[in-house]
């Protein structure tokens, strides 16, 4: 095992360490989820709704989801780590 393995091994151990102590029950998704976080002020993306569009164009079929950056600051950790 070299340091780079040791390293993921100890982060994997960490996130589900984490995982466990906030009662999160870790399961794989049924499908792919594309999650897109908008920002507004200097860290906006000026063309976030058209990466929006192009994204659900490409990979058509495929759960989104967008998140308003504000949203994020009123959510738990647990449902900003969901798959839902």
């Amino acid at each position: 095992m070299g340091a780079g393995d040791a390293y993921k091994h100890n982060l994997i151990d960490c996130r589900e360490v984490a995982f466990a102590n906030m009662g999160i029950a870790e399961s794989c998704p049924d499908a792919p989820l594309i999650t897109m976080i908008t920002k507004q002020g200097r860290r906006a993306i000026e063309n976030a709704e058209d990466i929006i569009d192009r994204l659900q164009a490409k990979y058509k079929g495929v759960a989104f989801k967008t998140l308003h950056g504000e949203d994020i600051a009123v959510m738990s950790i647990q449902q900003q780590v969901s798959w839902r």
